[in-house]
């Protein structure tokens, strides 16, 4: 296992001495052979919640993962935020309403929910950040999306939308350049789809819908590149989730469909004034729920809950907030999920509106942390603390493109010394990596 953080060495003017800064304090980057810990607690040892940073401003609808960080977007102020390891900040200018979904399409991260415009740009409920500046997706929808996911090498988009650059019922793919319609798309008193995702090869859409491509579908339906067909009969209550569990799929509170009928993974979550699921999603044996509330299993849960294989469990006593707690999203992250909402602490946590939840056992990732990055002459002294590793390594990259084929420097120690050669170009990229054998 590796974790690997970048610095950049800078020379100022000539005749000046070197100065060095690290430029995220410190940013941890994936490789080939880790798991990324963003959140710097280490905490992971205990079956606990966690914070993320210094929580959000905003209540969180959507969270994912996009060239190593954690996406989360929500409603006002901000809307769209990523976690660069220490803080939250703005993407390119963000967007101006509230985000629904997130998810990667093509290497670009794909927002949508209720904003027309993009870091200064016009779209329409949908856009893409292709890690530069945000695009159009040509012409996009003529109303709100509420969820998204990517099916047979297209990304598919569900929402109260008739239209996609053209006639859609609610739903509508993108293969990159153009949008189409599912056949028939959704319909009914009300179409809307407000959950989507893959299981068995086939597209699964849920929501209000009565009827899928013209037929009966009672708020569940499957697409399996060509027609629409029901699973069952459907289910008699309105769905806001769907996820695979295992051979299974899960929908809404608890509801499983082997591929043949349906069943439930005992008494699922519910009571309250709402009982809604309204997140679901699968992380090795464990299915978490979130939503709005009271009880999982018969016992109290407070808007988020777990289902391990035999039973549900309220997760350290869920989420709280003095006025209404909801978990809008759940998604799985390292050996557990985020969870996203609004909340203002989870398992007695103090947090706002997202928050990490980490199983038991699993052992802290090898991490360095507290870089301090100091100028010596020609030299530039490196020293930090770690946890969970024997052996540190210095690369650089001497093609300046990131490819770190350079050893520099390997010790045992928390420290290291980084010659500068006076003729290198103006900035140099090093990445300082705790592993847990020598080259």
């Amino acid at each position: 296992m590796t974790i690997q953080i970048r610095f950049i060495i800078q020379r100022q003017p000539p005749h000046e001495k070197p100065t060095a800064t690290c430029t995220t304090t410190p940013r941890y980057l994936a490789s080939a052979a880790s798991a990324l810990p963003r959140t710097f607690t280490n905490k992971a040892v205990a079956q606990d919640w966690s914070t993320i940073g210094n929580g959000l401003p905003f209540w969180t609808h959507a969270v994912c993962e996009y060239n190593g960080e954690i996406i989360a977007g929500g409603e006002a102020p901000g809307f769209l935020k990523r976690f660069d390891g220490v803080n939250w900040v703005d993407i390119g200018g963000g967007v101006d309403g509230q985000v629904n979904a997130l998810t990667v399409y093509n290497g670009e991260l794909i927002a949508a929910g209720q904003f027309v415009n993009a870091g200064g740009i016009e779209v329409m409920f949908i856009a893409k950040w292709d890690g530069i500046e945000w695009l159009d997706l040509e012409g996009g929808t003529n109303s709100t999306v509420s969820a998204l996911t990517v099916y047979n090498g297209n990304l598919i988009a569900g929402g109260y939308f008739t239209d996609a650059n053209g006639p859609a019922n609610y739903i509508a793919q993108w293969d990159g350049h153009a949008w189409s319609a599912l056949g028939a798309g959704a319909g009914g008193t009300q179409g809307q789809v407000l959950a989507l995702t893959v299981y068995q090869n086939e597209l699964i859409a849920a929501g209000f819908f009565t009827s899928a491509g013209g037929n009966p579908a009672n708020h569940i339906a499957k697409w399996n590149g060509t027609t629409w067909s029901t699973l069952g009969g459907g289910v008699a209550q309105i769905l806001y989730a769907l996820t695979p569990y295992g051979s299974n799929l899960v929908a809404g509170p608890g509801l499983v469909w082997n591929g043949s009928t349906w069943s439930t993974l005992g008494v699922g979550p519910g009571g309250g004034t709402y009982g809604y699921t309204l997140s679901l999603c699968a992380n090795g044996t464990n299915l978490y729920a979130g939503g709005i509330f009271t009880s999982a299993g018969g016992s109290p849960a407070s808007s988020v809950a777990k289902w391990d294989g035999t039973s549900w469990s309220n997760m350290n006593g869920g989420v709280f907030h003095p006025s209404l707690a909801a978990v809008f999203v759940v998604t799985p992250y390292q050996n557990g999920c985020i969870a996203g909402g609004i909340f203002s602490s989870a398992g007695g946590t103090s947090t706002s509106h997202i928050a990490q939840w980490s199983e038991a056992g699993a052992p802290p990732p090898p991490a360095i942390n507290d870089l301090t990055i100091l100028p010596n002459g020609n030299n530039v002294t490196l020293s930090w603390s770690s946890q969970g590793s024997p052996y540190f390594l210095i690369y650089e990259d001497v093609s300046s493109e990131g490819t770190f084929t350079n050893l520099v420097a390997a010790t045992m120690d928390t420290f290291a010394t980084v010659p500068i050669d006076p003729a290198q170009s103006a900035e140099r990229s090093y990445i300082v990596i705790a592993s847990e054998q020598m080259p």
